[in-house]
């Protein structure tokens, strides 16, 4: 009888009959913060870039520092989506694989706290063909109407990485040379991929 509950958990956490799930704005499974959330990273992956774009405030606070060393800064998100779009293309393929997301909302703000790992393929290359990156994200979103929320705010705390740490600079040789590559990696837009880890 546990096994058949948890193979009835999994079940509804990964479905990927979309007749199953409501179309984004009513997704039975998500608030329509962690909709948000979805909406940016499968955008990612797909290269969906407008996509992208939709879920973010025009500026934002964005923070890597903990990775690149980089301070944080505000920064227009029309700019924070050219520097991904430049970049990530070097890439065959990304996936990234969401925990469970805490949600606080107070007013017109929430916070979202999850865990998160980001995977890269690019094969063909001495010392493997992934790069995986994971660690937690702070993220703060505002009210834009009645249901919908933008991302204002996103701190991205680093845990580790492992994999092929040389692929990162091949995939940015690949962008700058214009040679880039079309995801071949495809999800529902509607976001039903929900993978927990611990």
């Amino acid at each position: 009888m546990k096994n058949n509950l948890i193979k009835g958990l999994l079940a509804v956490l990964i479905s990927s009959n979309a007749s199953e799930v409501p179309a984004q704005g009513g997704n039975a499974l998500m608030s329509p913060v962690e909709e948000t959330i979805h909406y940016l990273f499968d955008g990612v992956d797909l290269r969906d870039w407008p996509q992208v774009r939709a879920q973010m405030a025009d500026e934002l606070w964005a923070d890597y520092s903990s990775m690149t060393q980089q301070p944080g800064a505000n920064i227009a998100a029309d700019q924070l989506v050219a520097n991904w779009e430049a970049f990530l293309p070097g890439f065959q393929n990304t996936y990234h694989q969401l925990g469970h997301i805490d949600v606080n909302i107070e007013g017109d703000q929430a916070h979202a706290s999850f865990r998160g790992l980001a995977m890269h393929y690019l094969p063909g290359h001495e010392g493997g063909d992934s790069w995986t990156v994971y660690g937690q994200y702070d993220v703060q979103l505002s009210a834009r109407g009645e249901e919908a929320w933008v991302i204002d705010r996103m701190v991205f705390n680093f845990e580790g990485q492992g994999g092929n740490e040389q692929l990162p600079a091949l995939a940015q040789e690949n962008a700058s040379a214009g040679k880039t590559f079309t995801t071949a990696f495809h999800c529902p837009r509607s976001p039903q991929r929900r993978f927990y880890f611990l």
